[in-house]
């Protein structure tokens, strides 16, 4: 006698198991309705022998397996599975289980497996095709984690997204996830190509066709009439299959109730002898579908047509559909009404026209108001000089240069707003060329030492960077530094300016100049002249680290302090 835990989804299952096993004169010591429980029950009651559904919610059986592996439990496990198809065998082979019986083979079977566990046996039946002996690395799963198996197989008996989902306690998201790992592991387009991959390799469970008949004029074994359900059965999407002949022999339920009909009006039925589309275009999606039986191959397209006397932008797919021996079939057919996408896609190619011709209209605006000032701006700057050569007074010729530094400031600002609009336009290019930037940082700070010094700012600089050109555009570059380094000096008056700067290597082997700038405020007010001005400067330097493709980061952590982080990436 032997004490046993049986884990199976379904209540009678585990009733005619557990009679069975009682009758066999074994101890029932617990039962399990999905993967985890069953895990829970192995570490928690002593039991001699698990049987193990391969398909639990939750967990998959192959997932309770191996966790059971991982601990080190001293139970037999014995894997209860669709079929024992030599991918199955081998996974199970694998993962250290004791055996793996078919659901659906004689008593007798699992009786000789319990006794081959508990004797310390291994049990696996083998499939018609090769031996156990061959190498796993040829099956098409060897690729796959046992999650992915499970999704397959779940996939496989038609189960839509959201019922995997709550199937296995994840979300849809994930499941979706693993839909993609199997495409892309599977070398799968679509859905379809995994069906066909999963009917195969005998994944496929015989199951009575729900919303779904075959023709009564086709000759499908039951194999091929399951793996027609498995892949119309729970499909959002209207699907259907043609023979050979273009005739309907299966659909799916929301096939039908897009064209208001039943399966007994249409199966058997060509294109052309139903009225969902004029005649001319009945006859032609006819001849494509044969076209496409011919050619043997899977496509798809966008179709202009009309349907039901309404015009329809249609994405349609055709694929093969062959039997197990490779013999075509027909062809699987699915639509989807895409006119709405269409629509909106061309309301948003409408809306982005309007929008970049109102953005040209905003810089044509901005470039013709900054051509009327610049030649105003150039003749007070003439006019300011020559007041400043006439020998003014001293309290003169303060006024005379607090008013230049106002021109000073206009003109650079205009400057700033030709680039900002000719960026947007497109019209900036870079330039990059070997540069010392360790120089260029340099000759910066000394153009402002002077400006600074007259503000109180005390100024102060350090660079880390290799005595080396690197290859960045001086022109651009150098007009960012100095306008950072002057926004930093005009905002905080009578305080300390710190500019460092060094190289950085990204973990892709990119290298980043760093530039830190630190400014502290110090006892003086900020020049209302300069004020408003402050806000734009930043904007402007913002478009042009854009241009440069770097980065920067604003922070003021308090009206006295401010920090500015900027990386320019280096041209190779």
């Amino acid at each position: 006698m032997a004490r046993m835990v049986v884990a199976s989804v379904e209540p009678l299952t585990r009733m005619a198991l557990g009679q069975w096993l009682v009758d066999a004169g074994h101890e029932v010591v617990g039962e399990a309705d999905d993967g985890y429980k069953a895990y829970q029950l192995a570490r928690g009651v002593t039991a001699d022998v698990m049987l193990l559904d391969l398909d639990l919610p939750r967990l998959s059986g192959l997932e309770v397996l191996k966790r059971v592996r991982t601990r080190k439990l001293p139970v037999k496990v014995i894997i209860l599975g669709a079929s024992a198809v030599e991918a199955l065998v081998q996974r199970c082979m694998d993962a250290d289980a004791d055996a793996l019986v078919p659901r659906d083979q004689d008593p007798a079977i699992l009786h000789r497996a319990i006794a081959d566990a508990l004797a310390g046996r291994r049990y696996f039946p083998l499939p018609d095709s090769a031996p156990l002996a061959a190498p796993a690395s040829g099956s098409p799963f060897a690729l796959l984690s046992d999650r992915e198996l499970t999704i397959l197989k779940y996939l496989a008996r038609g189960l839509p997204n959201n019922a995997i989902a709550r199937e296995l306690s994840i979300s849809e998201k994930t499941v979706s996830a693993h839909r993609s790992h199997l495409r892309r592991k599977l070398n799968a387009r679509s859905l379809v190509d995994l069906l066909e991959i999963a009917r195969q390799h005998g994944l496929m469970e015989s199951v009575a066709p729900a919303s779904m008949k075959p023709s009564p004029e086709s000759d499908l074994s039951a194999a091929d009439i399951d793996a027609m359900h498995a892949m119309l059965d729970g499909a959002p999407l209207p699907l259907h299959i043609r023979d050979l002949e273009g005739r309907l022999i299966a659909c799916n339920a929301a096939f039908l109730e897009l064209h208001g009909t039943t399966f007994e009006a249409v199966v058997g039925k060509r294109m052309t002898d139903v009225d969902w589309f004029p005649p001319h275009i009945a006859q032609s999606l006819h001849t494509r579908y044969m076209n496409r039986l011919a050619s043997g191959t899977a496509k798809q397209a966008d179709v202009d047509t009309t349907r039901h006397g309404q015009r329809v932008i249609l994405h349609t797919w055709a694929h093969p559909f062959r039997n197990a021996q490779g013999e075509l079939l027909g062809v699987a057919c699915g639509s989807v009404d895409v006119t709405g996408r269409s629509d909106m896609a061309r309301a948003l190619w409408l809306q982005r026209e309007e929008a970049e011709s109102a953005s040209r209209r905003k810089s044509e605006l901005f470039l013709a108001i900054c051509a009327q000032m610049r030649p105003a701006v150039d003749v007070l700057s003439d006019m300011l000089a020559e007041l400043r050569d006439c020998g003014s007074p001293p309290a003169s010729n303060e006024r005379i240069g607090a008013a230049a530094e106002v021109i000073h400031r206009l003109s650079g600002l205009i400057d700033g707003i030709e680039d900002m609009m000719r960026l947007e336009e497109g019209e900036l290019s870079l330039s990059p060329q070997p540069t010392n930037v360790g120089t260029l940082i340099d000759d910066t700070v000394s153009s402002l030492a002077k400006y600074a010094s007259h503000l109180g700012v005390a100024l102060r600089s350090r660079t880390d960077l290799p005595d080396e050109d690197m290859m960045v555009d001086p022109v651009h570059v150098g007009r960012l530094l100095r306008a950072l380094l002057r926004q930093c000096v005009v905002g905080h008056p009578g305080g300390e300016v710190a500019m460092y700067a060094m190289t950085v290597t990204r973990s892709d082997g990119q290298r980043d100049i760093a530039v830190q700038f630190d400014a502290t405020h110090g006892n003086k007010p900020v020049d209302p002249l300069a004020a408003p001005a402050i806000g734009l400067n930043l904007s402007l330097c913002r478009a042009a680290v854009e241009l440069l493709k770097g980065s920067m980061q604003h922070r003021a952590p308090s009206a006295l302090s401010t920090s500015i982080t900027l990386r320019i990436p280096l041209h190779k």
